[in-house]
This record gives structure tokens, C-alpha cells and sequence, in this order.
């Protein structure tokens, strides 16, 4: 829709508009609305009140290497991803193609995908029938529409405790399991139809590569909207015709009124271990019955995160917010041998650290005001970048209107 609104808007020559779209928030749904509108000669000035950009995707430096806040993983078969970035753009390095997971009699199983690792398939077939063992029958009086806790328990036992719930919990951050059948269904084909994997310098990467070719203003808070201009935290007032509102659900909802979303919390931590916890590169999702979601040596994956020549490994562990430093380091004493070995160098909880499912707020909140942000697409990556695309489209469409009914007076 994009190319076809601004070809028509360009028509007859000139920019598409000379109005300047403000865009409120540097996260990657702020910064894909201004990317799209860039490109179809719509100008966009970015306001963001921190002094960074990338919202919740952050990477630092700690004791020599890099750490991204909590664990996140890009999927490079996100289809929003593709549409954004060239792949030029992306220097990307990836997990093993499967998943480490406990299995019903103690032991710990590599389930891999045999598509892309051959000679893995008997193995897998191995792992697989060992988790479908105990068939259940389906509740016939499942009420609808289905989410996943309902969906899963109608799987076999096994296959429900060592797999399906570990991976859904850990992507959603959802003990509950509540995430509609669709998001569960999107995302595990997200995992199978391509790798998993992390940018070279950081999950900061993304946003610092939309940065460079926008107009970004740091260090701006934003007091108060209206339809038609923003006020600053000063009392400067900016006057203009289209507003994009990409700031975290609880900044969208104390500018504009609404109830915030529900969100979730997510532990996480970062150790340095003398010695490898996991023999390949691939994601650990320890049981259901255990607070820990996710276990990854990232310098296996992405060897670029040492920076220097400590020759430990940087695991990264996510676990429940629910549970205390404490908790999380006896449950991974009781996972790992050698977790007494391990230094702990970072800790901590991120609060509302992504929505527990999409909201049906209009994306044009009132005149003027359009909404962005994975909150009103799907709580993923790939949700936050398609309402900032779908943000711009709603933007260009008005411009295209606009410039019809110019032409044609």
C-alpha cells in the first residue's frame, strides 16, 4: 500500500507533503512509522524523551561483554523484518536450529530440526515419541475461543510439561498460557521456517540502523497531546498535522487516556561460566515445573559479544519474575553441575517487559493521532514493526487524500 499511496502523491512532482509527521517514541515501532514515511517522502521527526533509542531492545557493555537487557532472540523469518531491512543490513550470527529440553525420566534431549541439521532426524523422531507416549482425550466441552493453555492440555502429557508450555511460556512470558491459539501458531512457525539469532554488536543493532537515516531528538519529553500539536515538557508547543504515538503502552496511555494493557514481567541474568553448560549453541527450556524459561550460552551463538580475551562463556538466563535472585540461583545449582563456578554478573527483573496480548484500540486514536506499538499488533518483534508500518499507511493514505482533493479544486 505504501509505494502505490505515495507514487499517487508524488504525482505531478514535489515531496508528498511538506508538513513534518511527529513521531512520538524511539522504539522500533516509532522508528519503523518514520522509516516507512521517509521512504515515501513524507519528513518524520522522531521525539523521544530517554536519552537512547531502541525502547525495550538495549545492549550494554558489563565486565567485558556485551549483555542485551533480558534475553531476546531475532527471527529472521519475521516477515516485518524482511520487509524493513535489507539483508545487507543485517549482520546477523544464529543459535543452533533446535531445542534443549528436559524429558520425562530426568535426562536432558536435544531436539533438533532435521530440515536444516541432517542426520538429526531419527533422533528427533526418538525425542518426539517419547513425549506423545500418553495420548489424552480431548475435552469436547473446550470453550472458544481457545488459547493455549486449553489447546495444550488436550496434547499428551509429556509433550504439554517438556515442550509446548516451557516454549510458550518463554516467548510470551506468560505462565498462564492465555495467548490466543493464533499468536502461539504465528510464532512457532516464525521458529521453524528460519533461524534464530542475534545482531553482532547487540539487539541494539536494529534501531541504531533505522536511526542513522532519521531525524531523532533525544532527551524530549512529551507533556500533552491534542489533535493538531504536541507540548513539550517546558512548554514549548509543536504544531503539526499528523501525530504518531509509539511511546511504551504506559507513556501512549498516560498522553492519550486510556487503560494501559496488560503487561508482562520478565527475570533475567547473566553469569560468566569457566566451562560450556551446554554442548551446541541452542536455547534450553527447562520443564514447566521450574521457574527458569530459558537457558543460552550467547557466546556460542554470537562469539562478537566477548570483547576482550576472557575465555569464559556469557550464559543468559530468563526465568520468573515471581521468584527471588535467590530461587533462580538454586534452581540452576540443581540444573547445572558446575553453577557453583559461575560469576553472576548481572541481575535483575523488567517490569512491564512485553503485553500479554493485543489490544483492539483504533489506530487512530482521535484526529490526527495515530497509535503504534506491538501492544495493538501481536507482542513480538515483529508486532511492534508492523504497527508502526501500518501507522505510516494510515498516515500516507491521508496525505494521498489530501493531495487528490487539492488537485482536483
Amino acid at each position: 500500500m505504501l509505494a502505490r499511496v505515495a507514487a499517487v502523491a508524488r504525482s505531478r512532482g514535489g515531496e508528498a507533503s511538506t508538513q513534518q509527521v511527529l513521531v512520538i517514541g524511539a522504539g522500533m515501532a516509532g522508528l519503523a512509522a518514520a522509516t516507512y514515511l521517509e521512504r515515501n517522502g513524507v519528513s518524520a521527526l522522531v521525539l523521544e524523551a530517554s536519552n537512547r533509542i531502541g525502547g525495550r531492545l538495549e545492549t550494554r557493555e558489563i565486565s567485558g561483554f556485551l549483555a542485551d537487557r533480558g534475553f531476546a532472540v531475532i527471527l529472521e523469518d519475521y516477515p516485518e523484518l524482511r520487509r524493513l531491512f535489507k539483508p545487507s543490513e543485517l549482520n546477523l550470527s544464529r543459535f543452533y536450529p533446535g531445542l534443549y529440553l528436559d524429558m520425562p525420566d530426568g535426562s536432558r534431549a536435544l531436539l533438533s530440526d532435521p530440515r536444516r541439521i541432517p542426520g538429526t532426524f531419527a533422533e528427533t523422531v526418538k525425542v518426539l515419541r517419547k513425549l506423545v507416549a500418553s495420548p489424552r482425550i480431548p475435552n469436547r466441552a473446550t470453550s472458544h475461543p481457545l488459547d493455549l493453555a486449553r489447546l495444550f492440555s488436550m496434547a499428551p502429557e509429556p509433550l504439554e510439561t517438556y515442550l509446548l508450555a516451557p516454549f510458550a511460556r518463554a516467548v510470551t512470558l506468560d505462565e498462564t498460557l492465555a495467548a490466543p491459539v493464533k499468536l502461539g501458531s504465528f510464532l512457532a512457525r516464525r521458529f521453524l521456517g528460519g533461524p534464530a539469532s542475534l545482531p553482532v554488536s547487540g539487539v541494539k543493532e536494529l534501531p541504531e540502523i533505522l536511526a542513522a537515516k532519521l531525524k531523532v531528538q533525544l532527551g524530549t519529553r512529551v507533556e500533552s497531546i491534542a489533535s493538531g500539536s504536541v507540548r513539550l515538557e517546558g512548554g514549548e508547543v509543536i504544531e503539526t498535522e499528523w501525530i504518531v504515538v509509539a511511546a511504551d503502552p504506559a507513556g501512549a496511555a498516560s498522553l492519550l487516556g486510556f487503560s494501559q494493557p496488560p503487561m508482562a514481567d520478565q527475570g533475567y541474568a547473566y553469569f560468566l561460566a569457566p566451562e560450556r553448560p551446554l554442548d551446541l549453541p541452542a536455547v534450553y527450556v527447562p520443564h514447566r515445573g521450574r521457574p527458569i524459561y530459558t537457558v543460552a550460552v550467547i557466546t556460542d551463538a554470537a562469539p562478537s559479544y566477548r570483547l576482550g580475551d576472557d575465555p569464559r562463556h556469557l550464559v543468559s538466563i530468563s526465568f520468573s519474575p515471581e521468584i527471588s535472585a535467590t530461587e533462580m540461583r538454586r534452581e540452576l545449582g540443581d540444573l547445572f553441575p558446575s553453577f557453583s563456578s559461575w560469576e553472576e554478573i548481572e541481575s535483575a527483573v523488567i517490569k512491564a517487559a512485553l503485553p500479554r496480548s493485543s489490544t483492539r484500540l483504533p489506530l487512530v486514536y482521535a484526529k490526527g493521532v495515530v497509535l503504534a506499538g506491538d501492544y495493538l499488533a501481536s507482542p513480538t518483534l515483529n508486532g511492534a514493526i508492523e504497527s508502526g508500518r501500518r501507522a505510516a499507511e494510515l498516515v500516507m493514505a491521508a496525505v494521498y487524500a489530501k493531495n487528490k482533493a487539492r488537485e482536483q479544486s
